[in-house]
């Protein structure tokens, strides 16, 4: 899909390569461009934690103060990444909105751990200081920048929603939103935004579309970005192009006929053919007595067989017909003969009108008529001599263009049949990076997860979507899903619950359901009084549960979380097995992650050394 990115452009331009690893391609037009405020950050004496609800804040304070020192509270896990990135070296992620971080605080915070400083735009969104100054916490505020709207999408993205050229739009704040409805509907692209998906980080925002006609608005089940990644998911994989198919071998052409005198005769025929029609208005009436006159001789023929003469045209010359021919005073041609002599004279009179018609027939024709006959056929005979005499195609050249013919068809089958897996190695090669960079950055926001103690399912999600059956990250993924719901304590938590084992190890053994009085009275004085050794963990301290939770301490406290849980396993003792059991899935975890991280970079370099081979 393509889709239309609309936060600020450093954060776009980060999300736009998380979902190009996805096989999706970006539009960026921030809806709100950010600019830093000309002040500076109050003074931070006694300011022991900084609260960030946005990337904006965390990048615009470090522009403008060197202090990396404190603790770095963020609403997401996308700040947190910001946070990380400055230099910033404690970091926890409420991965959530304005209230999930309130109740971090509260979680990893106590009221008299000092002062909160709460850097934001010149809008706020919620009310986190007002909630945490209930609380007890001492809150400023800080202002460091301003999101300034947009008076207009840019003429790359209105043309693209002209066009339909877009999928979809990602909008993470109901203000943006708001001005993403301002934005169209200002530019009469109300009917133009009817194919497009909204994805919404949150139900507020996409009832801040209610008034746009789009197809959906998709809604992420967390408010985080990675929840939102896992709701798109990746793009479907492009379809393979067809094989070339060769052309079909056309069959040798038939050799032509020769040409010959064969011509000379057709053409001669259809040339007299042509003068005999133009000339039949005089040679037609002088024939057509003799057609009835053979009638009238023929015994079987009667009157009504017989038509009449055709009447000859006004200005055809004058014409004899059978009545003229005969004498006047003599029988008729039909008459019976008496005599030998008499039939003599007869035939003589034929013979003499015969050659009259013959006279009269060659006068009535039209002047040059058989003379301009006799020159066409003439010059048909000689185009006949000259096709006769050019040379006709041979044979075996014939046989031999078509053999060609073949073996082009069939190297072009052979080419085919080369490219065709030449073409699915591509597609596989472009599929294996794209799924391994979805793989780095799917990895980095489980790492960036890790840091608070918030689910991490949507990315484990991504990495199984893009490699369903791969053995190399099953075993990693496999570890990762059976915490990814419910996530896992943070290192803060962690810390905070060792610091209380000593007192839940001194706690007295249940009472056994027959105890007798003495025994209650023992155990209601244990409950009221607990007894720990406070000291540095040195090996001053007596061997025990204490020593052993002090140097646990030390070993957490110095990052050393597998130091921390060896110490603890060695103390024998039921209360010590929940903390075990959590820094266990959290060391598991953090080894998974390391796992895939180091899978990752080896596949891009195997990639890229593949890529410089070829």
């Amino acid at each position: 899909m393509k889709l239309l990115l609309t936060r600020p452009v450093a954060d776009s331009e980060a999300l736009a390569a998380l979902l190009q690893a996805q096989g999706h391609t970006s539009l960026i037009d921030p809806m709100l461009e950010v600019k830093p405020l000309a002040v500076e950050p109050p003074p931070l004496e006694g300011v022991t934690g900084l609260l960030f609800t946005s990337a904006n804040g965390v990048r615009t304070f470090a522009a403008k103060s060197d202090r990396r020192d404190i603790a770095a509270y963020a609403v997401g896990d996308r700040t947190a990444t910001a946070a990380r990135d400055a230099g910033f070296a404690r970091v926890e992620s409420a991965e959530g909105d304005v209230e999930a971080l309130a109740r971090l605080v509260e979680t990893l915070r106590k009221p008299e751990d000092g002062a909160l400083l709460h850097v934001s735009g010149a809008v706020r969104a919620g009310n986190l200081g007002g909630v945490l100054s209930a609380k007890g916490y001492t809150v400023q505020h800080a202002a460091l920048y301003e999101a300034v709207a947009a008076t207009e999408f840019t003429a790359e993205t209105r043309a693209a929603l002209e066009a339909g050229a877009l999928d979809g739009v990602l909008l993470f704040s109901p203000r943006t939103a708001k001005h993403f409805v301002a934005l169209v509907q200002g530019a009469d692209l109300s009917g133009k935004v009817a194919r497009l998906e909204a994805w919404c980080l949150s139900r507020a925002v996409a009832e801040a579309l209610e008034s746009l006609p789009l197809v959906a608005r998709h809604v992420a089940p967390e408010p985080t970005q990675a929840s939102l990644l896992t709701l798109i998911g990746p793009a479907q994989a492009p379809a393979m192009p067809a094989p070339i198919e060769p052309p079909p071998a056309k069959p040798p052409a038939l050799e032509p006929a020769p040409r010959g005198s064969s011509w000379i005769g057709i053409a001669a025929l259809l040339l007299l053919a042509i003068g005999a029609a133009a000339s039949a208005p005089q040679w037609l009436p002088l024939v057509e007595p003799l057609w009835h006159h053979k009638a009238a001789e023929t015994p079987q023929a009667t009157a009504q067989d017989v038509a009449p003469p055709a009447e000859p045209p006004a200005d055809s010359p004058p014409q004899a017909t059978i009545k003229e021919i005969v004498q006047p005073g003599t029988a008729p041609p039909d008459a019976p003969a008496t005599d030998t002599s008499d039939l003599a004279q007869r035939l003589d009179r034929l013979e003499s009108a015969i050659q009259e018609i013959r006279v009269e027939a060659a006068s009535a024709a039209p002047k040059g008529t058989l003379t301009e006959l006799q020159g066409r056929v003439e010059a048909l005979e000689r185009q006949a001599g000259e096709l006769a005499g050019r040379p006709t195609v041979d044979p075996q050249q014939l046989q031999d263009l078509g053999a060609d013919e073949k073996r082009q068809a069939a190297a072009l089958s052979q080419l085919n049949d080369r490219v065709t897996p030449l073409e699915a190695r591509i597609n596989q090669k472009a599929q294996a990076i794209r799924n391994d960079r979805t793989l780095v950055l799917a990895a980095g926001q489980i790492r960036d997860a890790l840091a608070g103690s918030g689910s991490f399912a949507a990315p484990v999600a991504v990495i199984r979507a893009v490699a369903p059956d791969d053995g190399a990250l099953d075993g990693p993924l496999k570890v990762l899903e059976a915490h990814a719901k419910d996530g896992v304590p943070s290192r803060v938590r962690l810390a905070q619950d060792l610091d209380d084992l000593p007192a839940r190890l001194a706690e007295p053994a249940p009472l056994a359901p027959d105890a007798g009085i003495w025994d209650r009275v023992t155990d209601k004085i244990g409950h009221l009084v607990t007894i720990r050794r406070v000291d540095d963990g040195s090996h001053t301290m007596p061997a025990g549960p204490d020593r052993l939770a002090a140097e646990a301490q030390q070993a957490l406290a110095a990052g050393d979380l597998a130091g921390a849980v060896q110490r603890v396993r060695q103390i024998d003792a039921p209360g010590a097995q929940p903390w075990l059991d959590e820094a266990q899935a959290r060391l598991d975890c953090e080894q998974a992650v390391q796992a895939l991280d180091a899978e990752a970079v080896k596949r891009l370099s195997a990639g890229s050394e593949g890529g410089a081979a070829e």
